[in-house]
């Protein structure tokens, strides 16, 4: 597979490569297509990047000057919190497909990595200086640190967790907000603490 579900599709655009040794016949052509779905709009049935994309949406439009709806955009991460603890603990990434010894498909999906980055960059870049939407944030990043055993998603998320501090310590505008963040940033949040209060 060359392209993600999701990701946009053209006519020009190549969904996926064959290797063989002669050239495929119209009717293998055909039965290949038939397992591609193209539609006019993403939907979160198979795709749960929209899913988060959509929550993001939610934040950044809660968080523009003209809104100022920190609410929302707090709601929002908690659920992208929730949405990101459940897919900590599971194998997300495509695996490939054998029929017994011979590879079949090389899927492409979504990593856990870019999921995070996914969730998270762009409210981040629009957060600065917003102590409670930052506090949410560091909390929703420990959450799931706590529920995953993963030393490769552990250090995603520890990534993540040290630019969102870089962010609140740099853009904190008095001192209880620093003495807010500070406190967060004193260690990730307990491997119990996966809940909302």
């Amino acid at each position: 597979m060359d392209a993600k579900v999701g990701e946009f599709a053209a006519p020009d655009r190549r969904l996926a490569s064959i290797g063989a040794t002669r050239e495929p016949d119209a009717r293998a052509m055909r039965d290949l297509a038939c397992l591609f779905a193209v539609d006019s709009y993403r939907t979160i049935d198979q795709d749960v990047a929209f899913g988060i994309r959509q929550l993001v949406d939610v934040a950044l439009k809660a968080l523009s000057p003209a809104i100022n709806d920190f609410t929302s955009a707090v709601t929002s991460l908690d659920y992208i919190s929730l949405l990101l603890r459940r897919l900590a603990v599971r194998r997300i990434e495509p695996r490939p497909l054998y029929d017994g010894d011979t590879l079949r498909v090389l899927p492409a999906g979504p990593s856990f990595e870019r999921l995070v980055a996914l969730a998270f960059e762009q409210i981040l870049e629009n957060a600065e200086g917003n102590t409670t939407v930052l506090l949410r944030m560091l909390r929703a990043v420990d959450q799931v640190h706590g529920v995953t055993r993963s030393p490769a998603r552990r250090q995603v998320l520890e990534d993540m967790r040290a630019v969102v501090a870089e962010v609140a310590r740099g853009t904190a505008r008095n001192s209880r907000a620093r003495r807010l963040l500070e406190t967060q940033l004193k260690g990730p949040a307990s491997d119990e603490d996966t809940g909302g209060a």
